[in-house]
């Protein structure tokens, strides 16, 4: 090839580096200066496009488009195929994505399972291999306890129970059935918290 700049007429239609070279070049960008590549970068773009099917067929322009350049269908040119990335993102900077031979088969898509959808144990061994990775993973908050309602008949006992257990209780309860157990708390705990809140509870 005498020219440093290769022209259509110059370059051999049968070698994939020079197939598809001479349109590799001067690439228009709106408002800007052309892209250019290296010669070296060119021909391995001439290369891709080639393996790829894409076949520069002046003859059926207006059958493809103004360049006319078309991919072949039906004639066994193609020699590779993009494969998406099987795993993350579907990003082009993904590099589990990639051009692959024609005969490859898809890799299945990755699944993510469910930690809720796991047993504890399973749960359990995710998370020491996460922390086996470099990972920081907390224990879970340990269950605060709640206020509950606890019938009467229960023989509900104050000294079993947190003083917001026995509040909650005696909110709901009979005048009777709160003075027996404020009796039992000025006899047991004596707890502030329950005492103050009822003071006319429990006395005769």
């Amino acid at each position: 090839m005498s020219s440093q700049i290769p022209r259509l007429e110059e370059c051999d239609p049968d070698d994939p580096d020079q197939a598809l070279l001479w349109a590799t070049q001067y690439i228009p960008v709106a408002g800007k200066s052309p892209m250019v590549f290296p010669r070296m970068i060119a021909e391995l773009i001439s290369r891709h496009y080639t393996e790829c099917g894409i076949v520069h067929a002046p003859s059926l322009a207006r059958l493809a488009n103004s360049h006319g350049f078309i991919h072949v269908d039906d004639l066994p040119k193609q020699t590779k195929k993009f494969m998406r990335p099987y795993r993350g993102q579907q990003h082009p900077l993904n590099g589990a994505g990639g051009w692959v031979a024609m005969d490859t088969e898809e890799e299945p898509p990755v699944v993510i399972q469910d930690p809720v959808a796991m047993t504890v144990h399973e749960r359990e061994a995710q998370v020491e291999r996460l922390r086996y990775m470099g990972y920081k993973v907390d224990e879970p908050e340990p269950e605060q306890p709640k206020a509950r309602v606890v019938e009467p008949d229960d023989g509900f006992d104050p000294g079993e129970h947190t003083v917001a257990e026995v509040v909650a209780y005696l909110r709901n309860a009979s005048d009777p059935e709160r003075d027996r157990v404020i009796e039992l708390e000025r006899g047991g705990q004596q707890r502030n918290g329950i005492l103050k809140r009822f003071p006319e509870s429990g006395r005769p």
